[in-house]
């Protein structure tokens, strides 16, 4: 409970505009498990709430918006990843560390496996997140595909 409420949403609104991140990473939306996708959708709708006025009492509307990554979780990337990271030699033993404490990754040997075998690497994916703005498409039409609703 943040200010009364409850909800991802809200939780992710709240976090957002306290901590005022440069960079997020999400993993993928195409993400085979549910709970990844889901936090995909919620955090960028949380994102899009952190970036305005609604729920002032959550804090004021963040100045930028982050640069938002996906970083691969459980399946690869639909489209290749632009960025590669290079991490310390001790990046893997810290990545399986943290999948160990929990107990409900554990029957995931083969992605441990991986991870203890393919060294201090990961790649990213940048993530195109900005507000619609009709201005960004007008110079794609021409005569051609446009329907008038002016006269109707």
């Amino acid at each position: 409970m943040i200010e009364g409420f409850a909800g991802l949403q809200n939780a992710f609104t709240y976090h957002l505009r306290k901590i005022r991140p440069t960079q997020c990473f999400l993993p993928p939306s195409e993400d085979q498990q549910a709970t990844h996708w889901i936090f995909h959708e919620e955090f960028l709708i949380g994102l899009f709430h952190a970036s305005g006025s609604i729920w002032p009492e959550l804090g004021g509307p963040l100045d930028k918006i982050p640069y938002t990554d996906e970083i691969a979780v459980y399946c690869g990337f639909p489209e290749p990843p632009q960025l590669k990271m290079l991490a310390p030699v001790s990046f893997p033993d810290k990545k399986l560390s943290t999948i160990a404490a929990f107990r409900s990754k554990r029957q995931i040997g083969s992605i441990i496996d991986i991870v203890r075998h393919t060294g201090p690497e990961q790649y990213v994916k940048a993530l195109e997140f900005k507000l619609y703005n009709p201005r960004r498409y007008r110079d794609l039409f021409g005569e051609e595909g446009i329907i008038d609703f002016t006269d109707r």
